[in-house]
Parts: structure tokens; sequence; C-alpha cells
């Protein structure tokens, strides 16, 4: 885990998609050399989330999953995700199992058909 906390580098973002489509389509936007966003710490969180509002991204597709084996959710990678949850989240309701990260509500379980902008992270 030894990039687990490292410091939070703009170039190593790229917002792909600023209008809301669904996660599977999000999850196919990203290039060969890249990944939906994963987040693993508060300063990085706080940097992603300064991209997402100077280009006018309201929402985004964040990298990870709710599974049900282990009623936990999980990341992506070796590094274990930071979700900074908004008011009364997770939430189990049907199907919320992908997750969005959206200004002013924080994180929030979202179903597959729910959509956000997409942001790629460099793998």
């Amino acid at each position: 885990m030894s990039g687990c906390s490292a410091p939070f580098h703009a170039n190593r973002y790229r917002i792909v998609v600023p209008t809301p489509i669904t996660h599977d389509t999000a999850a196919l936007a990203c290039s060969a050399t890249e990944h939906l966003l994963s987040i693993n710490t508060a300063d990085e969180q706080a940097g992603v989330d300064g991209l997402a509002a100077a280009s006018n991204v309201s929402s985004y597709w964040l990298a990870g999953s709710y599974d049900p084996a282990s009623s936990s959710w999980t990341g992506t990678g070796e590094c274990p995700p930071y979700y900074a949850w908004g008011p009364q989240q997770p939430t189990f309701g049907s199907g919320e199992q992908f997750v969005i990260r959206a200004t002013g509500l924080g994180t929030q379980a979202a179903t597959p058909t729910a959509a956000a902008g997409v942001i790629c992270e460099a793998n």
C-alpha cells in the first residue's frame, strides 16, 4: 500500500464526461491507461472536488461497489477506499450498489442507472 497516502496531484486526473451518464457507460469511458476514479484519502477527495467544481461537474462516479458477501463497500486496487458519505448514507435501497460523489451532498450510494459525470485516474 505504498501509494495509499500519496499527496494529490491534479495531473493524475482527467475529466472525461462532464455530463451525467450511467455507471456501465462511465466504466467504459476511461482509456486503457486509466481507471474510474478511486478516492483513497481526504486530501485526494478535496483535490478532486476542486477539479470537478472548476469544470462545472456537479457529480461524478467513484470506483467501488457494495459487496453483500462481506457487507461492506469496497474500492479498487490495493488501497482502501475513502468515502466521505453524505447525511443518511450509505443507503441500502433497491440496487444501490455503486458510488457517486455529488456537490453539496457528499458521497452517495447509487443504482447502476443513476447518472453522473466521469473523472478518470491514471493507473
